[in-house]
């Protein structure tokens, strides 16, 4: 990560960011570091008050990355998906400035998953005033490995032609689950076995269909290991 976010930074508990102006090696961190910027995804632009097909299509609700107050009038709104093996970031950027903004960069620090974009924050052309564009950013697992708390929190640098503004986000841990996860019953039993101390157990109440309980648990990668009767009560083991 260079010298880019390596800072111990004390950045705000909630979402929305603090913004910062250039430091050391900021602008070589955020355009190129050691080699070529990864290749561009394609965004959708909306206008005033505009909803765009990618949006539209998207029925995660988008949670606040970094504030207008704090983003010197750039919003970023984020959710957070797992598609074709791949998590995604998708991102909408809004531009509540009288100016265009472009010049878009975004890196993160080291994390605990190595995540990192595998796609450079590239726009078409310069984000007009009250315009909005969002961009769905790939993400890999690449980057630099180090253990945060909690552990799916990552630091986050993003600039434009204003400033380079700093914040944090959570990401989701079922956009991290991948799609080999299952085990078979002996593999996980000698698993549980070398590991019976990080066994959780959870109560459900009112669950009248155990069925769609797996089936949106394996939507997100949770596969079923077994089930059996205990005292009346369905016992499943995830």
């Amino acid at each position: 990560m260079g010298d880019l976010l390596d800072l111990d930074l004390a950045l705000p508990s909630s979402s929305g960011g603090v913004s910062g102006g250039s430091k050391g090696g900021m602008d070589d961190l955020l355009g190129l570091l050691d080699g070529p910027a990864p290749a561009a995804s394609t965004p959708t632009f909306g206008g005033r008050g505009a909803t765009s097909p990618a949006a539209a299509a998207s029925s995660v609700p988008k949670v606040p990355l970094l504030t207008k107050e704090n983003g010197q009038g750039l919003e970023i709104l984020t959710s957070y998906a797992r598609r074709n093996g791949s998590v995604y970031m998708d991102l909408q950027l809004k531009n509540y400035t009288a100016q265009p903004m472009g010049d878009f960069g975004v890196q993160f620090n080291k994390n605990s998953f190595a995540l990192s974009p595998a796609v450079a924050l590239q726009l078409p052309g310069p984000l007009q005033p009250g315009q909005s564009a969002d961009f769905s950013l790939q993400l890999n697992t690449s980057g630099q490995r180090v253990k945060t708390d909690p552990i799916n929190l990552i630091q986050i640098a993003f600039k434009n032609n204003v400033s380079v503004f700093y914040t944090q986000a959570q990401v989701p841990l079922h956009a991290l689950f991948s799609e080999d996860g299952r085990l078979e019953q002996q593999q996980w039993l000698q698993f549980w076995q070398e590991h019976a101390a990080m066994e959780q157990k959870l109560a459900l109440n009112n669950i009248k269909n155990i069925g769609q309980v797996q089936a949106k648990l394996a939507s997100a990668n949770v596969f079923v290991i077994g089930s059996r009767q205990n005292n009346g009560n369905v016992c499943i083991v995830f």
